[in-house]
């Protein structure tokens, strides 16, 4: 054990013998996960995890640092998964206004993380500075509805020339409920200069009629919509 700039270095057989005692199996222990695992059971903060191979006369070595602190997806549940869809037509001024608001969804553990993805198809008809403003906002155990921000007006801006496009993006909430609790998400909209439409005008759902479309959400993901996933502790 030495150390290095105010940072104490544990050496691996020292590190081996902690984990003998603890009783890990080392064997096959290669991934990320795994070096997070037996970090948290010697109480260090980092690990520094790689290779050394020989090509020819040349050595390789690879070396990547892992913080034991960081979350990682396996160390997490998903309980929660929700699509929906919105097909109808809107269209906004200057004054911000609401669009699309999604049905309550339940059934978030305690201490759990939402992540939202949201996808809404956007046209702005003008030759001249265009924009929508997308504010999604959340509810959570149906009290008031909170704001995560707004995409400012690069959903769709441009200059010069009319505009379709489809805005996407993805917000982590971490709500620090310690209770079950529900959520429901409502989105507000503002045109940069009056001229922005959601859903409309884009011929959304026109096929090649070689098959028919699925019934119900399945077949309305090219409108405005919402998948909501639930990420609890394991």
């Amino acid at each position: 054990m030495y150390s290095i700039g105010g940072r104490v270095v544990l050496e691996r057989k020292q590190m081996l013998n902690m984990l003998k005692e603890q009783c890990f199996q080392q064997t096959g222990c290669t991934s990320n996960e795994c070096a997070i695992e037996a970090g948290q059971l010697i109480g260090v903060s980092h690990i520094i995890a790689g290779s050394i191979g020989k090509v020819g006369r040349t050595y390789l070595v690879t070396a990547r640092l892992i913080d034991v602190s960081k979350l990682y997806a396996s160390n997490y549940n998903i309980d929660v998964m929700n699509v929906q869809a919105d097909s109808a037509n809107y269209s906004f001024t200057t004054t911000w206004a609401l669009g699309p608001t999604f049905s309550t969804i339940s059934g978030f553990l305690p201490n759990s993380m939402v992540l939202l993805e949201y996808h809404m198809p956007c046209r702005n008809d003008s030759t001249s500075w265009g924009g929508m403003y997308i504010e999604p906002q959340v509810s959570f155990n149906g009290g008031t509805y909170e704001s995560l921000g707004s995409s400012g007006f690069d959903a769709v801006m441009h200059n010069g020339s009319a505009d379709i496009a489809s805005y996407y993006n993805s917000i982590l909430i971490n709500p620090n409920i310690s209770t079950e609790f529900t959520t429901q998400f409502r989105f507000y909209f503002r045109s940069y200069d009056g001229t922005s439409l959601l859903n409309q005008s884009h011929n959304i759902n026109t096929v090649s009629g070689t098959a028919s479309i699925m019934s119900g959400v399945n077949g309305t993901q090219h409108y405005a919509k919402i998948i909501v996933w639930g990420i609890s502790p394991s």
